[in-house]
């Protein structure tokens, strides 16, 4: 059962402000929600997690990313639950949700959670072999979330500003 905590006085972009694997769960309650970037993922058993009026059952390899004060609650079903999670910090952490597509929460399924489950052990294996090589924990961060990244969608570029102040002006007169 391993939990890192993260250095606070560094500058790096993105970091972990706690790490861990082997966590037996217990059940947790967050009316006011936890307040930063949340992540939960099952090792083995099961849990469910409330959020948002939903109730989502988390197998193994399946996680949850869940926004800063977004209420929710998470126990165990029907045995011990062993999970493992991140919670996330640094200089860039008012960037994520505009990151993330904006959403109070992100569920991973078996296949990427595979790959999450990697990095998240690498990230405590780190910890506990180079605690003080905070350029390598932001680097095992910023890996976890390009993770999260894979897969959601981006608004479209004809939909930024730049494009249409620049781009579409262009195009037009090639046209």
């Amino acid at each position: 059962m391993a939990i890192y905590f993260g250095n606070h006085f560094s500058t790096e972009p993105f970091l972990f402000d706690s790490v861990g694997n082997h966590w037996e769960q217990e059940s947790v309650k967050r009316p006011d929600g936890f307040p930063m970037y949340h992540y939960l993922q099952t090792e083995s058993g099961s849990g469910s997690v409330s959020v948002k009026g939903k109730t989502i059952l988390l197998e193994r390899g399946q996680g949850i990313l869940l926004a800063p004060f977004v209420p929710h609650s998470y126990r165990a079903q029907g045995g011990t639950w062993i999970t493992e999670f991140a919670t996330f910090t640094g200089s860039m952490e008012a960037h994520l949700k505009k990151m993330i597509g904006g959403e109070d929460y992100l569920r991973i399924e078996e296949e990427k959670g595979m790959e999450i489950e990697k990095v998240i052990a690498e990230a405590v294996y780190d910890f506990e072999t180079a605690s003080g090589n905070t350029r390598k924990l932001s680097l095992d961060c910023y890996h976890l979330l390009l993770l999260f990244l894979e897969g959601i969608p981006h608004t479209a570029a004809a939909a930024q500003p730049a494009w249409e102040k620049y781009v579409q002006p262009v195009v037009a007169q090639i046209e």
